[in-house]
């Protein structure tokens, strides 16, 4: 795949002996490499974002132009893109450009409709009543969002309904079909590139090889509720 592609193309590709493997998944080679090549794929997108800011360097637009760097979902690993765990909702937000304040990280819970409100006051568009985000740039009435949401709903051929509302410290997720376990068999995470080391934890599960916490993830059923304290314990 492309992934694979890339990193074996890199003269420095990250090197697997210095990832931090989360602690839901086992520590192995296989998942230290499959790590190392999402992270090559991290530091592949900081060097197309350069190529952008020259091109428009170049053109002379960059003074009069706004870069926005977001995820469009959470990391494609395991737990990640497509479920309600951090690593599938907590996205990267960078916003540069001038009347941004250099260097300053808000660490307020923002949503993606929150980014909509914040682009038209960047561009001192009054935002229109019907609009439910809120700018959090430029916007004197601002306040923090005291939780933020997100949900989980039919994705492909799986059909489930979830839904989370995030905290500062605390989570909670309802699991409306429980029935339904993470591991659903979808063909898309199937696929041989997509979720590479799936069929090995599947393995390693069968054989009674994955902790408590990694083997959580191939239960038969989902706990309809599941509270989390991401102060002592970010990696839920």
């Amino acid at each position: 795949s492309r992934w694979q592609d890339l990193r074996n193309g890199k003269k420095n590709a990250v090197k697997t002996s210095e990832v931090e493997i989360p602690p839901y998944l086992p520590d192995t080679p296989q998942v230290r490499l499959d790590w190392a090549t999402y992270l090559d794929q991290i530091e592949q997108a900081d060097l197309e974002t350069k190529t952008i800011i020259d091109d428009l360097r170049e053109r002379g637009e960059l003074d009069n132009t706004v870069i926005i760097w977001i995820g469009d979902n959470g990391r494609c690993q395991i737990r990640g893109k497509g479920y309600l765990y951090e690593d599938g909702i907590k996205c990267p937000l960078i916003i540069w450009g001038k009347g941004i304040g250099k260097g300053k990280v808000i660490e307020d819970l923002v949503e993606g409709v929150d980014l909509t409100a914040t682009i038209l006051a960047i561009a001192g568009i009054k935002k229109p009543d019907q609009m439910q985000g809120q700018a959090f740039l430029h916007n004197q009435a601002y306040q923090a969002n005291e939780f933020v949401y997100s949900a989980r709903d039919r994705w492909d051929e799986i059909m489930d309904c979830s839904r989370v509302v995030v905290g500062k410290r605390y989570k909670y997720i309802y699991n409306f079909l429980p029935d339904v376990p993470y591991d659903a068999n979808q063909g898309y995470l199937n696929k041989k590139n997509v979720r590479p080391i799936l069929p090995l934890l599947r393995v390693m599960h069968e054989e009674g090889k994955l902790t408590p916490e990694q083997a959580y993830f191939f239960s038969e059923k989902k706990d309809p509720e599941q509270l989390y304290d991401l102060k002592e314990d970010p990696f839920e």
